[in-house]
């Protein structure tokens, strides 16, 4: 179990991943925040490796259910508390930060691939969800190989045509690529 409570000014927050029985297969990350003077606790949940939360409820009593997504997190404080506590959760537990990287060009590239409707990419797609799955669940020994993987995919990527006539990631479009992806919170 890999449960991490961390105290900040305001808050106690307990961390967890959240992963599939069975296959280990990681889907996002649990946050509870609890105020340290008050209320009760707020549960948080992050799919996107950090980039992005949302406002969950907890229906594990129901047969089937797990946890109900409610409305994304918008304000700067609680965002700013779930980021440094999944920061500070990866960080104690060994959880690579290259995973961050590969899942943030893989959702750069599933962007890219979306703007190219006239382009057959659903093999890319697949492709670029695999990668980001296992970027997500494999042991950190085994982030590197992955790393390659996604390398050798953007090489793919840079030789084939997209309807246009250009390469699907052309100079001009991994530039763009690039710039979006580093533009993402």
């Amino acid at each position: 179990m890999d449960l991490r409570k961390f105290i900040t000014p305001e808050y106690e927050a307990w961390v967890s991943r959240c992963v599939i029985e069975g296959t280990g297969q990681t889907v996002g990350f649990e946050i509870d925040l609890k105020p340290r003077i008050g209320t009760s606790p707020r549960t948080y949940f992050t799919d996107d490796c950090g980039l992005s939360f949302r406002r969950a409820t907890d229906i594990m009593q129901m047969p089937g259910h797990g946890i109900e997504l409610g409305q994304s997190v918008q304000e700067p404080k609680i965002l700013s508390t779930l980021q440094y506590a999944l920061s500070n959760w990866k960080q104690a537990s060994g959880y690579s930060e290259k995973r961050d990287q590969i899942c943030l060009v893989c959702g750069g590239l599933r962007s890219l691939l979306d703007s190219l409707p006239q382009t057959p990419t659903l093999l890319h797609l697949q492709t670029v969800g695999s990668i980001e799955q296992k970027a997500r669940s494999v042991a950190d020994n085994k982030v590197q190989e992955v790393d390659e993987e996604l390398i050798s995919l953007l090489d793919r990527l840079r030789a084939a045509d997209a309807e246009d006539g250009r390469k699907i990631l052309s100079p001009e479009r991994f530039e763009c690529f690039l710039a979006e992806s580093q533009s993402r919170p």
